[in-house]
């Protein structure tokens, strides 16, 4: 009986740890949604030992993506999307987190000034250089970054957002 009992209190554990996952993160991406954003942005500004360190918000937009996506198709667009995110992931840019912020954006949380995460992404998005294999066709991805200086404590996680969206305007 015990045993049964174990059991079900591991599955049930699965359970909710996947649920979980399924609500913060991108199916199609893997990477933090904007629920997990807003979590992330919530516990920063109250947790005392960082919320005072300096952070920066950068919002990283894949170039010409609506041509991709018209050109190549949906699928073709979603794996691009899939390896445009798994390059984020595996440069890290130095971010604490890494999000996809909606369609062909994603939004890279740093520790530092903005100038430091200029320096940091410039460094992370040279990994981008490179063609990503879609199978029948390889694709250069071209990004515009925005990056700005954001205090969790003090300023709001959408008034960051805005304003990285308008830096991101400005780099186009």
């Amino acid at each position: 009986h015990f045993t049964h009992l174990a059991s079900m209190a591991v599955e049930r554990y699965r359970y909710d740890a996947e649920r979980e996952r399924r609500a913060t993160h991108d199916t199609l991406t893997g990477l933090a949604n904007r629920v997990a954003l807003q979590i992330f942005a919530s516990n920063l500004a109250l947790d005392s030992g960082r919320a005072g360190l300096p952070h920066s918000l950068a919002i990283l937009d894949l170039d010409h993506f609506k041509l991709h996506n018209d050109t190549l198709g949906q699928r073709a667009s979603d794996r691009l999307l899939a390896g445009a995110a798994q390059r984020l992931q595996q440069q890290r840019c130095g971010g604490e987190l890494r999000a996809r912020f909606g369609g062909d954006q994603f939004v890279v949380v740093m520790t530092g000034d903005p100038d430091q995460a200029r320096t940091r992404i410039e460094e992370g998005l040279r990994a981008f250089a490179e063609p990503i294999d879609l199978g029948d066709a390889r694709v250069v991805l071209s990004i515009s970054a925005g990056v700005v200086a954001w205090q969790p404590s003090t300023a709001s996680l959408d008034d960051a957002l805005f304003q990285a969206i308008a830096a991101v305007e400005v780099a186009k």
